[in-house]
């Protein structure tokens, strides 16, 4: 994911992955998992909010805080 940069968490799980990438007010969970040809495809993108109790954001939201690359 050059476009975000690198991952605050990345992890491995069999041929899927997941990427947590933060901003001062929300986190963007990404999850891959692999296709026949074993590429890794984007599966689910979930933006939340970083301090309990706060309002989750929007995926727009949380996309637009990202730090351009």
């Amino acid at each position: 994911m050059r476009v975000l940069g690198e991952p605050v968490i990345m992890r491995q799980d069999g041929a899927g992955a997941a990427l947590t990438y933060r901003t001062q007010t929300c986190a963007l969970l990404l999850l891959f998992e692999a296709d026949a040809q074993n590429a890794h495809r984007l599966t689910l993108v979930h933006a939340s909010a970083r301090r309990a109790g706060d309002p989750p954001p929007s995926l727009e939201q949380c996309a637009a805080e990202m730090p351009a690359r």
